[in-house]
């Protein structure tokens, strides 16, 4: 049984010490065997993450002339994010310039280079020259018809069923 007090008793010999030289290769192979060890490791970690990204990454490509939704998700400040749209467009694709980047025209005849992650398929154009219709009527900025009353109540008292309609 070794006890505290008689560990203390032995005699402390030196150890025998070692010059810089071999001070710095045994570093030196100590850090090639961590450097190959965090390389394998990055490698299978590399892979792993490919793998998982392949299951659902889906491939996707546009055709010259073809229309196209634009996602901006900057929006300008004081707009409500809650009304606020990021889809914009539709996009004509002028020109494909890599696999991954397309060059689009936008309605104002501005040219935009543009990642494919930020393009989505404008559908319902098969065949047709001109883009399709926005999402979402513009407003006018004419006042809003109204019926007036003089006009209802000559429209009821000669009979008719329908109401007209009249200019504010």
């Amino acid at each position: 049984m070794v006890t505290p007090a008689s560990e203390n008793l032995r005699p402390k010999v030196p150890k025998p010490t070692r010059g810089p030289e071999q001070l710095i290769e045994s570093l030196k192979a100590s850090l090639r065997q961590v450097y190959s060890a965090v390389a394998r490791t990055n490698r299978k970690s590399y892979v792993a993450n490919k793998e998982r990204y392949d299951k659902r990454a889906k491939s996707r490509s546009f055709e010259v002339g073809s229309y196209v939704y634009l996602f901006n998700r900057a929006r300008k400040p004081g707009l409500s994010k809650k009304f606020f749209s990021a889809w914009s467009g539709p996009y004509r694709v002028t020109a494909k310039l890599s696999e991954l980047n397309y060059e689009i025209l936008g309605q104002s005849r501005r040219k935009f280079l543009v990642h494919l992650n930020r393009l989505k398929a404008c559908y319902g154009t098969a065949g047709s020259d001109s883009p399709p219709a926005a999402k979402w009527p513009r407003r006018s900025s004419r006042k809003r018809d109204t019926v007036s009353r003089a006009d209802t109540e000559n429209d009821v008292s000669h009979g008719h069923i329908g109401i007209s309609i009249g200019q504010r």
